[in-house]
């Protein structure tokens, strides 16, 4: 146990803390750092459609949503032959104009109350929904990609663990000590279990107050299967759906950093094992589409890092794979460390 705190105390009073502390402020800057995605529908008439249909999913509102999208249609529907009564002198000027503007209107909402008529199929098929200003959240799970600054953060803070050690030559002493063969190397292997797990969930927690904060959302306690795409979550809340991928991708982050330690112990190469640990925990996500299967996606961590957790993934077989890869790396750094060559 001493010898784990010493470690932690090792971090938080070396340069390394500046790591930690740089990974939060790059974390808060990329969520507020505007950024636009696309939609198949007007966001900002969406706005207005949510803060008059607000609350609970009723067949008073589903009534006028489809009473605007057949008003719609029946404007769209009209516009030729309004054209051809202007050209022939059987409207007037005024009744022509008044029509473009509702055809303009129309065109202009014609894909956000599509995309509410879809809403109300969905809210009817699971039997209930609220109706909310979603659209933050929907972006914010969708296009939650590989998280570079986690993942650099991890490898930062984790190399010199052992690196040092052999940098320092202080390797060479600590094997000729009482306990510094096999002691050493697992206090260490603890410390950066509980480090890289507790550093991940952090500065996860970091984006996702940034986000709620910076929407000003007061809908994390509603279910999840209110968005569409998202019924096989059911029962849990937005802020639980992504508490519970937090974690996942939490562990996911400590099974990374075992395996560093290994890289570690086996280069003795800072430059080299930052190479081989980037490559090993960024690129396996990017090439999983080129394999069929299941199987890439528990064998290498990235592919739990690089996007919010699926309705297929099979937690029992993650944690199962990443016991056995836990205990894969920490055998193989406690074997490697006792020999210096």
């Amino acid at each position: 146990m001493k010898i784990i705190l010493y470690e932690f105390r090792k971090l938080i009073y070396s340069k390394r803390s500046l790591i930690i502390i740089a990974a939060v402020l790059m974390q808060i800057l990329l969520i507020l750092v505007p950024r636009n995605f696309e939609h198949e529908y007007s966001d900002e008439i969406y706005i207005n459609y949510m803060k008059q249909l607000e609350g609970e999913y009723t067949e008073e509102k589903r009534n006028i949503i489809l009473n605007r999208y057949y008003e719609i249609n029946q404007t769209i529907n009209e516009h030729e032959n309004m054209i051809t009564a202007y050209k022939q002198n059987t409207i007037l000027l005024d009744e022509f104009e008044a029509h473009n503007s509702d055809f303009n209107r129309a065109l202009a909402e014609l894909s956000t109350i599509e995309y509410l008529m879809q809403k109300c199929s969905y809210f009817d098929e699971i039997g209930e929904g609220v109706f909310f200003y979603d659209t933050p959240w929907i972006d914010f799970f969708t296009n939650s990609g590989f998280n570079y600054i986690v993942a650099l953060t991890i490898i930062c803070l984790i190399i010199p663990v052992f690196d040092s050690e052999y940098q320092s030559e202080a390797a060479a002493m600590l094997l000729t000590s009482k306990y510094g063969k096999n002691y050493v190397c697992i206090s260490k292997l603890i410390m950066v279990i509980v480090l890289a797990f507790a550093v991940a969930l952090a500065l996860y927690m970091v984006q996702y107050v940034t986000f709620v904060l910076h929407i000003k959302a007061d809908h994390s306690d509603l279910d999840i299967k209110n968005l569409m795409g998202y019924k096989a979550f059911s029962g849990d809340s937005l802020k639980q759906y992504y508490m519970n991928d937090a974690v996942i991708k939490s562990f996911s982050c400590a099974a990374a950093a075992l395996f560093i330690c290994a890289v570690s112990i086996f280069a003795k190469n800072t430059v080299f094992t930052f190479f081989i640990s980037f490559v090993f925990i960024v690129c396996p996500y990017f090439i999983s589409s080129f394999f069929r299967g299941s199987w890439f996606e528990y064998a290498f961590a990235a592919n739990q890092l690089g996007a919010m957790y699926s309705e297929d993934l099979n937690i029992y077989a993650l944690s199962v794979t990443y016991i056995l890869k836990a205990s894969l790396y920490s055998g193989f750094c406690i074997r490697k460390w006792g020999k210096l060559q």
